[in-house]
């Protein structure tokens, strides 16, 4: 994964959002349960979560289980729920961008 920014487990060790430092990149959960045990030495692969509009650039996120709080630069800031990490969703957001969009929706 190139430009890599933060990777953050949660406070158990099992799972790791994770982001990269680019446009368009969605937020990427990892199982890391396969590695930790030895049963893998490969990497797992990512579920992508969606976060309200991945488009406008999420930059920094915490992970307070089970939510994940976003804050983005044209979005202001996001927070989706982890519980099932296959499927997480949005809880809530604020909106704090009151400027021109860098991009068109």
């Amino acid at each position: 994964m190139g430009y890599g920014h933060t990777f953050t487990p949660d406070a158990t060790g099992r799972y790791a959002v994770t982001e990269v430092e680019y446009r368009y990149a969605p937020l990427r959960i990892f199982d890391l349960k396969p590695a930790s045990t030895g049963r893998s030495r490969r990497s797992p692969a990512p579920s992508a979560p969606g976060t309200a509009n991945w488009v406008n650039y999420s930059h920094n996120h915490e992970v307070r289980w089970p939510y994940v709080f976003v804050a983005a630069f044209e979005d202001g800031i996001q927070v989706f729920n982890m519980i099932d990490p296959t499927n997480p969703y949005t809880v809530g957001y604020y909106d704090t961008f009151d400027g021109q969009m860098a991009t068109k929706r």
